[in-house]
């Protein structure tokens, strides 16, 4: 299935997922409690009716996708589709999700109240569309943290946005003709419950955020070369626009309405103390406080019946915020479709890896020409184009693309050798980094010398690099294994506190300059602290040493350093070993804080794949797990501080 159209399926689904949160995030937790946020009993009808549209959104969107996926592995064989929806994980995930939510449709049309409050307890329902929608997704596939991070970023999401689309959704024309709902008090009430509680999903939403892309890109290459890592930037650049306009809510209508509240509340006080020297206590008796409100914000102070519709400048606070709250809704609308796209690409959480050289032969005006790939580090690749003949090649283009994966454009020039001119076989070169494995095009367009051009394409599959398995994990033990780590983790974790508090004062204040600073200083310090205690992770990371910690193993493990390690790393540990010499960068300090950072399931995955961009070796097919554990009981003595 195009992944643009399973893309949108997938935001068809989280629509859905909206919807059947929406409403009981309004109705439950913005609204509940407030006897004057009730916006009437046709409210209840239609947060009923979205939350059932939702819930059936949600299932449909997770059955097509599986049936169309499950036709398309199957051959549009009919008798497969049972066994691909029961017996693979993206199949029984499809079933739950579906079966969750057609479970919510049917509470919501056969249990929502029909009045307000509606009950807290509607977000468990909510909660499990969450979890349904999570395990119906890469994390649900990767298990561990990966689904409770991802679970955290959902349920957040679904929190904000699917309570923003609901108060997007409310029925604001009526509500402009009932006076009290419609005056600034109640609507700076209602902007305040929603803000207080958006402000704590944008916070979750950001944090688990950043490491659902920690854990699914590898590096700034994957970030802007490949789809995935497209799509994030495309996905940042619509919240972006949908924060601007949160701040805009925020910190300009929010105290507008509360400073029209007050002028409100001042002239409906010097109302009442008037009606009182008239005697006209009666009149305030019959008529209510919320018409006192409405006169208030109205022109005149009048008697006019119950029923009349308020003045138009009563009006105006309701239509400023309808505008804002529903612009903020159109800009969470595309960003729940670039999620959607996001969601169904493949993570780029490890570089392509060309194993070996490649070439191929073309003809360039009848002149040969060899095109070849040569294989470097971390997923970067040498592109030259070489002419076999007598007129040199001039220029060249290539082109980088996946078939499976549309890429936006990917395009570098060749040029020549910067050691050597072109020479008279006019070669010509330049480096790329293939941010994922995958099948990989190559479009070369060449010219010769002599005018000639012509255009290549060659295909080349690129495997995932070995051992580029690892995540990150945060440790502050890490960070305090050395004087200079410790003072900057102390001095990050300082600058947190001293963040948290700019940013809660500007919250309770609405002043956006402590506010705003107090997001940059979070920031800063975040990623002074994650440069000492944000350290790599892998499979193995938290398997603890099997073999125990005695002379028999530290024997072992010694035996094994000497023969396989000490070349390098030096008898001692030191990184002096006789081989050392030339090696860039130079073998690892055993002794220091190096390896009290890392974990004994950190050094067991080095000494299995080794460690790329260096000398280190893989001894997985030389040492047995055994050796390798016992190495690292040996290894761990070779710290002073051990001894």
């Amino acid at each position: 299935m195009p992944e643009l159209a399973a893309g949108i399926l997938r935001w068809i689904g989280l629509l859905g997922l909206m919807g059947l949160a929406g409403p009981a995030i309004l109705d439950g937790w913005i609204l509940r409690g407030r006897p004057g946020l009730d916006p009437g009993p046709g409210h209840a009808r239609r947060s009923r009716r979205l939350a059932v549209t939702g819930g059936l959104l949600l299932a449909a969107s997770a059955l097509a996708a599986a049936v169309v996926a499950a036709w398309e592995l199957t051959q549009a064989r009919p008798a497969s589709l049972g066994r691909f929806l029961v017996g693979t994980h993206a199949g029984r995930a499809a079933l739950i999700q579906a079966a969750v939510g057609l479970a919510g449709a049917v509470l919501a049309w056969r249990c929502w109240p029909g009045g307000l409050p509606a009950g807290r307890t509607w977000v468990l329902v909510a909660l499990a569309a969450v979890a349904a929608v999570v395990w119906n997704s890469h994390a649900g596939i990767r298990g561990g943290s990966a689904l409770v991070v991802d679970g955290l970023h959902v349920a957040a999401v679904a929190l904000w946005i699917g309570g923003l689309l609901r108060l997007a959704l409310l029925d604001w024309r009526a509500l402009e003709h009932r006076g009290e709902l419609g005056s600034p008090r109640v609507l700076a009430a209602l902007i305040r419950r929603f803000s207080d509680l958006g402000a704590l999903a944008v916070l979750a939403t950001a944090v688990s955020g950043i490491l659902a892309a920690r854990r699914n890109l590898y590096g700034a290459d994957a970030l802007i070369r490949s789809p995935y890592g497209q799509a994030l930037l495309a996905k940042l650049a619509l919240v972006a626009v949908l924060l601007a306009i949160a701040a805009v809510n925020l910190f300009a209508l929010r105290p507008w309405l509360e400073r029209a509240a007050g002028a409100v509340t001042r002239r409906t006080g010097g109302a009442r103390r008037r009606r009182g020297a008239l005697g006209g206590a009666g009149a305030w008796s019959a008529d209510g406080p919320g018409r006192d409100a409405a006169d208030a914000v109205g022109a005149g102070h009048g008697a006019g019946g119950a029923g009349d519709p308020p003045p138009a400048a009563g009006r105006r606070p309701a239509v400023v915020v309808r505008r804002l709250v529903r612009a903020e809704a159109v800009a969470a609308v595309a960003v729940l479709l670039a999620s959607g796209i996001l969601a169904v690409l493949p993570p780029a959480d490890r570089p392509a890896a060309a194993t070996e050289p490649v070439t191929w032969r073309a003809e360039v005006g009848g002149e040969p020409v060899e095109l070849a790939l040569q294989p470097g580090q971390r997923g970067a690749v040498t592109l030259s184009a070489r002419s076999l003949g007598r007129v040199p090649l001039a220029r060249g283009l290539v082109r980088l693309d996946m078939p499976e994966h549309p890429m936006g454009l990917y395009q570098i020039a060749l040029s020549p050798p910067a050691d050597r001119g072109a020479g008279s076989t006019g070669t010509l070169e330049a480096r790329a980094v293939l941010p994922m494995p995958g099948l990989w095009r190559l479009t070369w367009t060449l010219a010769l010398e002599n005018g000639a051009q012509a255009t290549v394409t060659t295909d080349f599959e690129a495997a995932g690099a070995p051992g580029n398995q690892r995540q990150g994990r945060l440790s502050l033990r890490a960070a305090f294994q050395s004087t200079g780590g410790a003072i900057q983790a102390t001095v990050a974790l300082l600058g947190l506190v001293e963040a948290a508090a700019l940013v809660a004062i500007g919250w309770r204040r609405l002043w956006p300059i402590p506010f705003g600073a107090g997001l940059i200083a979070l920031a800063l310090a975040a990623w002074l602290l994650g440069q000492v205690a944000w350290i790599d992770a892998y499979p193995t990371t938290y398997v603890p040493n099997p073999l125990p910690d005695s002379p028999a193993v530290v024997a072992q493990g010694r035996r094994v350093y000497e023969t396989h390690c000490a070349a390098c790393h030096g008898p001692e540990g030191r990184g002096d070993g006789p081989a050392a010499a030339g090696m860039l960068p130079p073998p690892a300090d055993l002794t220091g804080v190096h390896v009290r950072q890392h974990t004994d399931g950190d050094l067991y995955w080095w000494i299995t794949h080794g460690i790329e961009g260096t000398a280190m070796p893989a001894f997985e097919d030389v040492l047995t797990e055994e050796e390798r554990w016992a190495v690292i009981r040996f290894i761990r003595r070779l710290d002073p501080r051990d001894r």
